[in-house]
């Protein structure tokens, strides 16, 4: 195990790269009967239709889960198996989920994120005990948290601001039960945040509150889940610097925390401390996917909107101009059915399977084989070479 002075050290490192924009923790969502997505910091992982994993960008701690720290930007495959259901991208480290309902994980692990009761590194997966009940899992900055197939849920890794949920600060190199519910139907991994619904619709969130993405009014960090307002909810996104998105059971969207992604054309500049609703009232969203500063959905017809900071052309509008309304992307497709958004990119996935990103891509994480800055989607490369 890692010493004190040299966990430290990372933790300054990793917190420095952090405020440059490392990516919202979660990318969940599924376009096809069994495939997922996941966009991390600057890479990003999907399990296709035929139960394989794939990952591509940045490598630096082995997060592609292939063996080696080399960037890549095309698409590159996890082992050989073909069993896999789910997969979750955070800041460095990655967590799957396969058809038998082990869990995996790989990628950095200097707070003990990977849940195997250590703290070293791992460029390949390994697995999380031995239990094959896991029915979610999710990844933050630098924790974890999984859902069981009995509705417990359970945290790990950094605690530091209270985000596994447990009644403590503490961090934790093995999984720790969050709160005592059973009830829990969904659960979301944000930057140093985490939210949940529970299965009669009510939304709870707690860990780092420091411009209101907890939603709960004040900026107070909470060591345990609180419930956000009394609405029940569908689906929820915590994302990076402090914004979190949900979209309610009428199919309307909110957003809370960085005024970056809450604002939605108002005169005010504060961070919204409880959820504001997206101002054109739409009732027809379905997915949402948070990121550092910006936001994107998708609606019922199979449009895409984006919204929030835009340098890196991460909204996939065609420039790089921040907006604070929803846009629609350039394709004007009909077909997207998940989304996702990292630090300072996006992936999205369509009805027929196909993964695309854009946005920033320095590290090769939009996935098509270059390192030049997508503000289109462009449809990852798969071939193997």
């Amino acid at each position: 195990m890692r010493g004190s002075t040299h966990r430290t050290s990372r933790r300054i490192g990793t917190l420095a790269s952090l405020a440059l924009g490392v990516a919202a923790a979660m990318f969940s969502v599924t376009p096809t009967a069994s495939a997922s997505d996941g966009a991390g910091g600057y890479h990003s992982c999907t399990v296709r239709s035929d139960g394989t994993l794939w990952c591509w960008g940045q490598n630096s701690t082995g997060q592609l889960g292939v063996g080696d720290e080399v960037d890549h930007s095309e698409a590159v495959r996890v082992g050989t198996l073909s069993t896999w259901s789910q997969v979750a991208s955070a800041a460095y480290h990655n967590c799957a989920i396969k058809t038998d309902g082990t869990l995996w994980c790989w990628g950095y692990n200097s707070f003990g994120q990977l849940g195997v009761g250590d703290e070293v590194d791992r460029s390949e997966p390994v697995q999380v005990g031995s239990l094959n009940t896991w029915k979610k899992v999710v990844s933050g900055g630098y924790h974890t948290c999984g859902l069981q197939t009995d509705g417990s849920l359970w945290c790990w890794g950094d605690g530091y601001y209270g985000q596994l949920g447990n009644g403590s600060k503490s961090g934790a190199s093995v999984p720790v039960r969050a709160g005592s519910a059973d009830d829990w139907a969904d659960v979301e991994g944000g930057v140093r945040h985490t939210c949940a619904i529970k299965t009669d619709g009510t939304l709870w969130c707690w860990g780092f509150n420091f411009v209101g993405q907890i939603g709960i009014g004040n900026l107070t960090n909470q060591v345990k889940p609180v419930q956000v307002g009394t609405d029940t909810w569908a689906r929820v996104s915590p994302g990076g610097y402090g914004s979190t998105c949900g979209i309610k059971t009428d199919g309307t969207l909110w957003c809370w925390g960085s005024v970056a992604v809450s604002r939605f054309d108002s005169p005010a500049l504060e961070n919204a401390l409880t959820p504001v609703q997206e101002s054109t009232r739409t009732t027809t969203w379905s997915r949402v996917g948070t990121g550092w500063n910006h936001a994107c959905a998708t609606r019922t017809d199979g449009t895409l909107w984006c919204w929030g900071a835009n340098d890196t052309g991460q909204l996939g509008n065609g420039d790089t101009a921040d907006r604070y309304v929803p846009g629609q992307e350039t394709t004007g497709s009909t077909l997207w059915n998940g989304v996702t958004a990292g630090s300072t990119h996006t992936c999205a996935t369509r009805t027929d399977g196909s993964v695309w990103c854009w946005g920033n891509n320095a590290y090769g994480q939009a996935g098509n084989g270059d390192t030049k800055v997508q503000v289109k989607p462009t449809p990852v490369d798969f071939a193997v070479r």
